[in-house]
C-alpha cells in the first residue's frame, strides 16, 4: 500500500484491518442434536467462490463453528471452516486425553489437509501463483494457495511447515516441526461436547526466488520464507471444569447409583416373588 508520503507498507494481514469476519449461520441442534453447531452459511450464502468448481467441496460452507454436540463418539469426524484461509480443515480423533482432570476426547487436523494427493483438495489448486521452481502449477504437499482468498501471493502450511514436503522444509534453515506444539487439535468433553481445549495453528508463507531485473535479488537462493504462524487458543477455565465435575459429573454419578438401586430392588423383589411361590407350593 502506497502512502501519502510514496513510503510503502506491506502487511500479509491488512485486509483485515477495521473488520469483522462476516455472518455465520449454525444449526441449533433442535430437530437432530448431533447437528448442533454445524456450520450451514457464511454471510447468508451455502457456497463461497475462492476456489475452482462453483459447487465444489473446497467452496462448501462446512464445519463446525465454537458449538459442539453432545454424546461425543470417536468415530466422528469434525470440520472446522476457518474464514481467515477461506476453506474448512478436517478433525479426527486420536487419543483420549485428560484436561484439568476431566477426561476429553482429542480431534487433530489431519496430516493431509494441505496434500495434493487428496481427492478432497484437487479444487484448492487455483495456479494463481508460481512453485518454488517458478512454473505455474499445483503445489507440493503442506502449502495451499492464498492468492483468491487474500488477494496476495500468500501461501499457507502448518507452523515450521509441519507434515509438509521435505524440499520445502529444508529450504530455510532453523525449522522444527513438532506436531505438539505445531498441530491443530480439539479436546471435547464426550458427553456434554464441551471444549476442554482447542487451538487453531496455520503459518504464511512465501516463495523467494532470483529476479534478475533487481541486481540485489539476482542471486537469491529459491526458498519458502516463513513470514508468520498464527495461534488461537484456549483452555476450559477452572470456573466451568468445576461445574463439569460437581453439576454434570456428580449428577451422572447419583443417577447412575438410582439406577442401580433400582436394578437392585428389582431384582430383590424378583427373588422374594421366587421364593414366596416356592413356600406356597410346598406341601
Amino acid at each position: 500500500m502506497r502512502m501519502v508520503d510514496n513510503t510503502v507498507l506491506f502487511s500479509n494481514l491488512y485486509y483485515k484491518n477495521v473488520s469483522h469476519q462476516g455472518r455465520f449461520t449454525i444449526n441449533s441442534g433442535k430437530d437432530n442434536s448431533e447437528e448442533t453447531g454445524v456450520l450451514k452459511q457464511f454471510n447468508g450464502k451455502t457456497y463461497i467462490s475462492t476456489w475452482l468448481g462453483e459447487k465444489s467441496i473446497c467452496n462448501k460452507i462446512r464445519g463446525v463453528t465454537t458449538v459442539f454436540p453432545a454424546q461425543v463418539k470417536k468415530s466422528m469426524v469434525f470440520e472446522s471452516f476457518a474464514e481467515d484461509i477461506c476453506r474448512a480443515m478436517s478433525l479426527r480423533f486420536e487419543k483420549e486425553k485428560k484436561v484439568k482432570g476431566v477426561l476429553g476426547y482429542k480431534f487433530v487436523a489431519a496430516n493431509d489437509s494441505f496434500s495434493v494427493a487428496n481427492d478432497d483438495n484437487s479444487c484448492y489448486c487455483v495456479n494463481k501463483s508460481k512453485t518454488l521452481e517458478g512454473e505455474f502449477g499445483c503445489l507440493r504437499d503442506g502449502l495451499g494457495d492464498l492468492t483468491t482468498c487474500t488477494g496476495a501471493p500468500v501461501l499457507v502450511s502448518f507452523p515450521h511447515l509441519l507434515h509438509a514436503d521435505p524440499e520445502y522444509i529444508s529450504s530455510v534453515v532453523g525449522l522444527q516441526p513438532n506436531a505438539s506444539k505445531h498441530e491443530t487439535f480439539l479436546t471435547l468433553e464426550p458427553i456434554s461436547g464441551f471444549p476442554l481445549e482447542l487451538a487453531q495453528r496455520v503459518q504464511f508463507n512465501m516463495f523467494i526466488r532470483p529476479f534478475e531485473a533487481i541486481s540485489s535479488l539476482e542471486n537469491v537462493t529459491k526458498a519458502l520464507i516463513p513470514l508468520i504462524w498464527v495461534e488461537e487458543s484456549t483452555v476450559l477455565g477452572d470456573k466451568y471444569v468445576d461445574k463439569l465435575k460437581n453439576e454434570l459429573f456428580k449428577n451422572l454419578m447419583i443417577l447412575d447409583v438410582i439406577k442401580w438401586g433400582f436394578i437392585g430392588i428389582g431384582v430383590a423383589l424378583v427373588m422374594s416373588a421366587f421364593f414366596l411361590f416356592i413356600y406356597v407350593k410346598s406341601p
